[in-house]
């Protein structure tokens, strides 16, 4: 729910990188690990750069954020 430096420069970012990164592990500091063919992962990877292109700034109300 929070970017804290810039949304536009996390989605270049994520178009910067998204065609050229392979991997099938997605190894978190917290929550579940997760294990992908390659290519799926790719495909998710990119649907997320797409996504977070189609974002805008928005103001942060901190009073609603869960901490």
């Amino acid at each position: 729910s929070v970017t804290w430096y810039s949304i536009e420069g996390l989605a270049a970012s994520l178009a910067r990188t998204a065609g050229r990164l392979r991997f099938e592990w997605i190894l978190p500091g917290h929550g579940d690990r997760r294990r992908l063919a390659a290519d799926e992962m790719s495909r998710r990877l990119r649907a997320l750069a797409e996504r977070t292109r189609l974002l805008r700034p928005q103001p942060i109300d901190f009073t609603a954020v869960r901490w």
